[in-house]
């Protein structure tokens, strides 16, 4: 999309990009420098049914979105994009911690995405379950070692994103399905690669065996064949 666009750009442009997982930056970096790059993530659950058709999950002005630049030094267009969502009641908060921010997310899709994917389950169902505590945990753990070795502080600690994690999944979009099993059940490829691959990715590069993240990406793919092979 990025090099189909490309004619389209120019250095007075920003890119704005909300993603689950990693990877995206340095693409988007071949085409706009670091200090036109603004990033975040999104606590808003919606389903897609076509190209600008978009269903809302939970009740209004719940969500917040999280922003930061590449640069970890906002500026003025960076403070107008933050007012523009505040008046969409999208409940944004700007922070200066670039690789926190991101991560703080992709750790939880690497529990929440994944899991109620992998077993079709709505995010109420999940974490009802007697053993999605235990789920939680362990996922949680390995991830905020593999910070700890990169240097990465995660904008909550191991206990709030636990907390943050049965709160959203229990009170706020108990009956949505992640944005992961919409992918699988249109048989589209997951991101799960650039979600719980890329922590344990990035824990080898310090020698560091992410197991439980790297074993759950081989199942989502496997659930990936399966909803293929069943049809």
């Amino acid at each position: 999309m990025l090099k189909r666009s490309a004619q389209l750009f120019d250095d007075q442009q920003y890119a704005i990009t909300l993603m689950n997982g990693m990877g995206h930056i340095e693409k988007i970096n071949k085409y706009f420098k670091a200090e036109k790059v603004i990033a975040g993530t999104a606590m808003i659950g919606t389903v897609l049914n076509d190209a600008g058709d978009v269903d809302f999950i939970g009740k209004k002005g719940t969500g917040t979105i999280h922003l930061v630049n590449e640069t970890e030094k906002p500026d003025k267009f960076t403070k107008q994009v933050v007012s523009e969502f505040k008046k969409a009641q999208l409940g944004p908060k700007l922070t200066t911690n670039f690789l926190g921010t991101l991560l703080t997310k992709v750790i939880y899709n690497s529990v929440v995405n994944t899991l109620c994917s992998m077993y079709k389950l709505k995010e109420g169902e999940f974490i009802s379950a007697s053993v999605s505590t235990k789920l939680i945990n362990r996922l949680i753990n390995e991830a905020y070692h593999v910070c700890d070795l990169a240097g990465i502080e995660p904008l909550n600690s191991k206990e709030e994103e636990f907390n943050a994690i049965v709160h959203a999944t229990r009170d706020v979009t108990p009956l949505h399905y992640p944005s992961m099993y919409q992918d699988i059940s249109k048989q589209r490829p997951t991101e799960v690669d650039y979600i719980n691959g890329y922590l344990y990715d990035l824990g080898k590069k310090y020698h560091y065996n992410a197991q439980a993240h790297d074993f759950l990406r081989d199942l989502v793919h496997l659930a990936e064949h399966a909803e293929i092979v069943t049809q």
